[in-house]
């Protein structure tokens, strides 16, 4: 898996939308992801593992910034090569809750290496479970 592009908002210290052009970053070869604590280095992390799982590795549930009821995360990455490479573009969109968080919205979009689009689920649990076993093949654990 190659990150291509990650938008973050109302994600943790991510309040706006935040992109994150990884082709730009790595177009001289290998970058750094530095700052002060509380600057959002983790939550770059965070918002990768919520975009493909619904979930976060910290295993909380207060990780939508104090000022919005919701955050939106935009993961697009290129995985496998020639003609068998393919982008794929998740969107999600996690509420707050009584009880914690809760994802609103998961969008998966798939396209062939011509980039045409290919399939799009729009279901979290099908969204969630054709990334894991099928494209990632690694579950959240």
């Amino acid at each position: 898996m190659k990150p291509s592009i990650l938008k973050i908002n109302g994600l943790n210290s991510f309040l706006q939308t935040e992109t994150i052009d990884f082709q730009r970053l790595t177009s001289r070869g290998l970058f750094g992801i530095f700052g002060p604590t509380g600057s959002g280095k983790s939550t770059i992390l965070d918002a990768i593992t919520l975009a493909i799982y619904g979930e976060v590795a910290r295993k909380t549930k207060s990780y939508i910034n104090s000022d919005v009821d919701k955050a939106y995360i935009y993961f697009e990455f290129l995985s496998g090569n020639g003609v068998s490479k393919k982008k794929y573009i998740i969107e999600r969109t996690i509420k707050k809750t009584k009880t914690g968080t809760q994802t609103a919205k998961a969008k998966l979009e798939v396209y062939d290496s011509n980039d045409n689009l290919e399939n799009v689920i729009e279901n979290r649990t099908a969204v969630e479970k054709e990334l894991s076993e099928n494209i990632i093949k690694l579950n959240f654990e």
